[in-house]
């Protein structure tokens, strides 16, 4: 990292830590054991499964009998049932690599003092606008037993039991020029975020959890501007009033939704239309890979936020067509072309294949809403 980090650049590293993988340790150690004399991946995996389902088995028979006095139980078959639910590469890739050693912060931080870099904070500044952990006494001992910043955040991540860690890091010289530079409003309002949210009977949600309710009507901003960001400035234009209010209810937002994205310069809802917009020139080589390469691609396909999407090669070749010069009608067309010399199969809801003009008619729905993915994948930039 430090050698190839620029002056004032910023590294972004994520890692595993301590002491919330100690517990995933033992789900680990298990698979291993059960796998270490296979040989192919899916082998490992099947195996590394099953050991998991007797152990599965072994806690929920000694639930009743003050099991959780001696083990923890109930956290143990947590991480079971999550990682008998995750897809397979996932899986392989973080539990039965050979390599895979969690740390605590303050041993990470050790060896970036070694290395002359420093911790600026993490990725989604939780450590930043929520740097309390909301029990008044418990937050009086933090704040009067660890000035060190180092320290600090160690004890925040013991009291959360925390698995996982997205930092930001930087040169140690970079680091003293802000280090005691206090983040109030101005600060916030350089950054620009988007969040997705959906409105359900008791609130809104995102992809993970339902929001507070007191900043229902913040989410629902979010909801109408989407795939566009907002920043903190646009939000006060809608309650100039109460600023106060507003820059609580965007930070409460930040620090609550483990979907919202924060990024550096202001994201535009750009939908495709002829000599408005047109897919980025600099992505229709990267289109063109997983257009030729449906079945065999070395890599997943993602925007350049790590966004991804199910695609299929009809909507590859979709996006190429996006060019800005290209109509409805004539992508409609083109792409009737690709589908018939592919021998592409098209169905409707009941499995009966599109045929002639109700093929011509989905057709045209179809590209609408891959258009809309191009869009909220940010693929697009206006002409």
């Amino acid at each position: 990292v430090r050698e190839n980090l620029s002056q004032n650049g910023v590294a972004f590293i994520s890692y595993n830590t301590y002491p919330g993988w100690k517990i995933k340790d033992v789900v680990r150690d298990l698979m291993l054991l059960a796998a270490r004399d296979k040989d192919s991946t899916e082998e490992r995996l099947k195996a590394a499964k099953e050991a998991l389902l007797v152990y599965k088995e072994v806690l929920l028979t000694k639930l009743g009998e003050n099991y959780e006095d001696k083990i923890p139980a109930k956290l143990l078959l947590h991480w079971i049932d999550s990682v008998l639910e995750k897809d397979d590469f996932y899986v392989a890739h973080e539990f039965l690599e050979e390599i895979n050693d969690p740390f605590y912060f303050k041993d990470f931080n050790a060896m970036l003092v070694k290395n002359e870099l420093a911790y600026l904070c993490e990725y989604g500044l939780e450590d930043l606008f929520v740097p309390d952990i909301g029990i008044e006494h418990v937050d009086n001992y933090k704040d009067s037993k660890f000035k060190d910043r180092i320290d600090l955040e160690q004890f925040m991540d013991i009291v959360s039991n925390k698995v996982f860690r997205q930092s930001l890091i930087v040169h140690a010289k970079a680091y003293e020029s802000v280090a005691n530079k206090q983040i109030g409003p101005s600060d916030v309002n350089k950054i620009h975020v988007v969040a997705d949210f959906v409105k359900k009977d008791d609130g809104w949600y995102d992809k993970f959890a339902l929001m507070p309710k007191d900043i229902s009507w913040l989410c629902e901003v979010f909801y109408k501007m989407y795939p566009a960001s907002i920043n903190l400035s646009q939000i006060l234009e809608i309650l100039p009033e109460d600023k106060l209010a507003v820059y609580s209810a965007f930070v409460r937002l930040l620090t609550n939704s483990a979907s919202a994205m924060i990024v550096k310069d202001e994201l535009k809802d750009i939908e495709y239309a002829p000599n408005h917009s047109r897919l980025k020139t600099n992505l229709a080589g990267y289109i063109k890979y997983f257009l030729n390469h449906k079945d065999n691609a070395d890599i997943t396909f993602a925007n350049k936020f790590g966004l991804t999407e199910r695609l299929d090669r009809l909507d590859y070749y979709i996006f190429l067509l996006l060019d800005g010069k290209n109509n409805l009608e004539e992508i409609a067309a083109k792409s009737l072309k690709f589908i018939k010399e592919n021998s592409i199969k098209i169905s409707d809801k009941n499995g009966k294949e599109l045929k002639n003009e109700k093929l011509v008619t989905h057709l045209k729905g179809y590209i609408v809403g891959t258009a809309k993915i191009a869009s909220m994948l940010y693929l697009l930039e206006e002409i």
